[in-house]
């Protein structure tokens, strides 16, 4: 690639990287692809790596691409090197190989989440299509030899929400292949005996975080839930709402149980002696998928009483999370925020990581 060649693409905001994390992300693609051929990869990272504001997803996409565009037209026993170095203005990513090169009129692809191929296949190098939730597509990345393959890993992505990197071989080929953490391996029956490489990037909505209260520990919860990539909702009265203008969207008062902004939420009641009730009830009376209380847990026994009085079912009111968060001996209210997200993310990723045996005693904060 000449110097400083300039990719004109739009990328996703900007997050702080740290280099080896990047790097590590693109290694179980690497390492089989450079495996199969009997080509070694040496990964040389500068030590003094600063920090990387970029879009990871894209810069993970240029690295894949580049090395194994490397890897593909290096010769049998021959070695790929990665090297990272960085100067005062640039971090700099330097591939070292003895292939051919990237054609110039193709610079402009190295961010595109990608479809590669060999042999005959109908689709082209690059294509890519939107697959929804549904199973409909829009846009093209092969015939029927592949799209039951590509509509399945898609779906399978939209429930983990992690990318992944599906090979769709022969066969013939695929009872051959070594399986390899990080790639999916899907027989195809096409005459043609091409195969495919496609890359499904899952892209989801931000989690929903509806705060209710103006309390320190509410504002807390609201930076913190925005920097943790949630779509942060502030619930409270009128005159404390200009307090939250870092949040995403507000709502006046205490009153929106049926809103569908609460469909499927975490919900965290942080009203602090301001309409305890109020909120408490509106929460219990969504379908939010998770509701916590910060306060003392004589307070929220005492209103989990109330509401009974009022006539709640049990089941709604079992479903409280009190005292909110896990138990770090949190005592400030960032400290306070952290234990009350950190409990949310647990309660997120525990299908994921198989851990739903995994328990947390809850700390008691005495606020009230």
């Amino acid at each position: 690639m000449p110097p400083h060649t300039p990719i004109n693409k739009t990328m996703s905001p900007r997050e702080p990287l740290f280099v080896n994390n990047v790097v590590q992300d693109c290694m179980p693609i690497i390492e089989h692809l450079a495996g199969s051929k009997g080509i070694k990869c040496r990964i040389e990272v500068s030590d003094d790596m600063p920090v990387l504001f970029a879009d990871r997803s894209s810069i993970t996409q240029i690295l894949i691409n580049l090395l194994t565009n490397a890897i593909k037209y290096s010769g049998e026993g021959a070695t790929v090197t990665l090297q990272v170095t960085a100067t005062n203005s640039h971090n700099i990513f330097k591939i070292i190989d003895t292939g051919r090169g990237i054609p110039e009129d193709k610079i402009s692809t190295l961010t595109d989440p990608f479809v590669r191929t060999e042999e005959l296949t109908a689709a082209k190098a690059g294509a890519k299509a939107v697959i929804r939730p549904d199973g409909s597509i829009i846009g093209w990345v092969g015939g029927g030899c592949t799209l039951g393959a590509v509509k399945k890993a898609a779906a399978e992505a939209l429930e983990t929400g992690l990318s992944k990197l599906i090979h769709i071989i022969p066969a013939a080929l695929a009872e051959a292949a070594p399986p390899v953490d990080g790639i999916d391996v899907h027989k195809s029956g096409c005459p043609s005996g091409g195969t495919e490489e496609v890359f499904i990037e899952p892209i989801l909505p931000k989690p929903a975080l509806i705060v209710m209260g103006a309390s320190s520990a509410a504002q807390a919860l609201c930076d913190l839930g925005r920097h943790m990539g949630f779509w942060v909702t502030v619930a409270a009265l009128a005159d404390d709402l200009p307090d939250f203008k870092a949040a995403d969207d507000t709502v006046e008062g205490f009153d929106f149980a049926d809103d569908p902004r609460m469909g499927g939420a975490f919900v965290v009641v942080a009203t602090q002696g301001k309409r305890d009730r109020d909120a408490l009830r509106c929460a219990l009376s969504s379908n939010a998928a998770y509701v916590a209380m910060i306060g003392s847990r004589r307070k929220a026994e005492k209103l989990k009483a109330d509401l009974r009085a009022e006539g709640m079912a049990v089941d709604n009111l079992d479903a409280l999370h009190y005292p909110a968060g896990l138990d770090i001996g949190a005592v400030t209210p960032d400290e306070i925020a952290l234990s009350v997200l950190a409990e949310i993310v647990q309660d997120r990723r525990k299908a994921d990581a198989g851990s739903k045996n995994v328990t947390a005693r809850k700390t008691s904060f005495s606020t009230g």
